[in-house]
């Protein structure tokens, strides 16, 4: 089936319908492809489809949240807008936050993390540390200020 568009240039075309295929994006968010008239394609994300449609345009500075922590779950009513913080609070509370060894690029553990602190506070240089574990000195530094990690406390 066909339907007229207005072009961003204002004449109008013609296309034809399709279904979308949803599928889901490396962050665990289902997502879609929308293609140009001229070729490429933009992936959005379902819930910032959703809640633009149903809410409204996103404020600037805003999230999508979902409610309920899941991320597959993008009825309305289960959206919303909110600051980054905020939206990352909510993660932190429910547990669906990635952060410390949940978090897909960790190249630390709780336990190193805790070791790399104690080693730190017993006067170890921060490049002794680092060929200790593996790391770059400013991961180091980063851990031991509390920079990253922060939800194990400094």
């Amino acid at each position: 089936m066909a339907r007229t568009c207005i072009r961003s240039d204002g004449k109008e075309c013609a296309t034809s319908e399709k279904i979308l295929v949803c599928g889901l994006a490396t962050t665990g968010y289902p997502s879609v492809d929308l293609r140009k008239t001229r070729g490429g394609k933009k992936t959005i994300y379902v819930h910032a489809l959703v809640a633009a449609a149903f809410i409204g345009s996103r404020p600037e500075g805003c999230d999508v949240m979902h409610i309920d922590g899941g991320r597959t779950n993008n009825r309305i009513e289960n959206l919303r807008y909110g600051s980054r913080s905020c939206n990352f609070a909510f993660m932190v509370d429910d547990g669906t936050a990635q952060q410390g060894e949940s978090h897909k690029h960790a190249k630390l553990t709780n336990d190193k993390v805790r070791r790399i602190r104690e080693f730190s506070a017993v006067g170890c240089s921060r490049q002794e540390i680092a060929a200790a574990f593996g790391v770059h000195r400013r991961t180091i530094s980063d851990v031991v200020r509390g920079k990253t990690w922060g939800h194990m406390g400094a």
